[in-house]
């Protein structure tokens, strides 16, 4: 999953979290995107990308199907942000 900063201003995603049910992701407190910079999430284990903006769940395999899912953004009060969801699942009004 990858979270992009499209805005002109420095965003904190400090208390965001990303959502796969039954999994979740939290930003700490030092995660900051400047305007046009992106994180990279993953579900598995951290690759070795040497890149600060990559972050990993730690889970030993991927729980993402092909057949069907859905990923949401949620901000820091639970509110989805924003939504992908593929192969007929729904994403939560956002």
């Amino acid at each position: 999953m990858r979270v992009r900063n499209l805005s002109n201003s420095t965003i904190s995603l400090f208390e965001y979290e990303i959502e796969r049910e039954p999994w979740f992701y939290e930003f700490d407190r030092n995660t900051v995107l400047f305007p046009g910079q992106r994180l990279d999430s993953y579900l598995q284990r951290r690759p070795s990308s040497g890149n600060a903006f990559t972050r990993s769940w730690g889970q030993p395999d991927s729980s993402l199907s092909d057949e069907a899912g859905a990923v949401t953004l949620r901000n820091p009060h639970g509110a989805p942000v924003v939504c992908s969801a593929w192969g007929g699942e729904a994403c939560p009004d956002v």
